[in-house]
This record gives structure tokens, sequence and C-alpha cells, in this order.
């Protein structure tokens, strides 16, 4: 089994959502990734394979509903304050049919914060899917093709500006620059490259793509850039040259 691991990572800016928008949009996520596989049937409440579920899968509207009530954000002091800027947070553990649960080729989780709004950084929306190594509907590891279909589903519900698939071992490798007003006192450039990058329309039309690297154009005019078609690994140096070679073909739009 690869040693690399990797999480699907969505990020925009200010955004707010009424409850019953953030039901719909959340319900509509969560129905179309179990169907796009069974990894995603089940949201728990831990890694346990005996662990509770937040919710049945599919969901229906008035759980939804529900579900987004809960889980706007609040303030630790005083307690249970609802604090409406950073929108409505999720965490769940997703390990499918109860048969595939605690195996870890199976593991994987989901975290989001929507809805937020406001100018501070801590106000962004993100979502991130740490992936498990195996698909379940193909007893195989992630492909290119598998992924790039996922960012169609991000894109479709949630809109966001920036969204890649992150090896986690690049991250590593990943280009900062300085940053005096970030508490690490240094920030990565976005887009940052990952092993699939999108770049949205304004960006993609300034951007030249090296010949390498695989290119799928969207309707909007933004694109889908492939490092490669096989899983991305750190320890492959074509794989590594295609990422920097990348890296020089966006850092004309990073900002």
């Amino acid at each position: 089994m690869s040693e690399e691991r990797y999480e699907l990572r969505a990020w925009w800016n200010s955004r707010p959502l009424d409850v019953a928008q953030c039901a719909k949009q959340f319900r509509a996520f969560v129905d179309t990734l179990a169907e796009f596989d069974p990894i995603f049937s089940s949201w728990l409440r831990s890694s346990a394979p005996s662990a509770h579920p937040w919710f049945a899968v599919p969901l229906g509207a008035d759980e939804a509903l529900q579900f987004a009530t809960k889980a706007r954000a609040r303030y630790d002091s005083p307690p249970d304050r609802l604090w409406p800027e950073m929108g409505y947070r999720v965490f769940g553990w997703n390990g499918g049919p109860p048969e595939y649960r605690g195996r870890k080729a199976f593991m994987a989780s989901a975290s989001l914060q929507v809805g937020a709004f406001g100018r501070d950084q801590a106000h962004r929306n993100y979502i991130i899917l740490n992936l498990s190594q195996t698909r379940i509907a193909t007893n195989a590891p992630w492909t290119a093709g598998d992924l790039r279909a996922l960012m169609k589903l991000v894109l479709r519900i949630w809109a966001p500006r920036e969204l890649s698939v992150d090896c986690q071992r690049y991250d590593a490798f990943v280009p900062e620059i300085e940053d005096k007003t970030n508490a690490t006192g240094s920030r990565r450039l976005l887009p940052w490259v990952g092993w699939l990058t999108y770049l949205p329309a304004d960006l993609a039309a300034k951007v030249a793509i090296p010949p390498e690297i695989g290119v799928e154009r969207l309707d909007d005019g933004g694109l889908i850039a492939t490092l490669s078609e096989e899983p991305f690994t750190v320890d492959d140096p074509v794989h590594m040259a295609r990422a920097r070679a990348m890296e020089a073909a966006i850092r004309p739009v990073q900002s």
C-alpha cells in the first residue's frame, strides 16, 4: 500500500448562508457523495467501528434542517451563544457500511466550515475530505479520474475559489513566502499546486499549462490540471518535475 495519503481541500472567502440554504446544500453534498462511493454512506461521531452516526444517509429534508440548525457555530464562552460570522461547522468520520468500519484502508473523514462571513481569515469557508487509501466501489486506490469527478461535485454544490487534491507528503515541498502578518511568519500562495489543481476561469485564461500536464477544461472556463493519472508520489522524480513545472506556470497569477 502506498505511503501517500491524499486530501481534497476547498476554500472560499466570506459567503453567508441561512439555515435553510445550508441544509439544502449539505443534503445534496452528503447524498451525492454516498452515491459516488459507499465510504460516504456513514457520517460517524468517532472512528470506532461501533461509533454512532450523526445522521442517516440519504439525508431527509427535515433531518438536514435540524442538523444544520445544530451545526451553527457557537462561542466557547459564554457557552451556547451563537457565533453567526463563523457559519456552520461539521466533522464526521466516514467508514462506509458496518463491515468496512475500523479497517485502516477504508478510513476517511470530512470537515466543513460553510456560511462563514467577515474580513478575518478565521471566517474563511472550507471543505477538507481526508480520503481513504482504498475506495469501496472499486477496491482500489483513488485515481485521478475519480478525483476529477469528486472535484466537479464540490464545485457544483459549493463553488469554491480554491480547490485541489493534495498529497500530504508533498506539503513539505509547497513554496511559501514571508508574511509577517501570519503567526508562522510565512504563508502559501494561492492557488497552490496539488496532484490535481482547479483554476477558476479568470486565472485559467492567464496560465499556459505545461504540455506534460493533463488539463480538463470546464464549461465555465475554469480548468482542472492533473500532474499524473496514476497516484502522485513524492518518490517519483517525474511527478515532482511536473509539480515544479506547474508551480512555475501559475506563479504569475498567485497571490
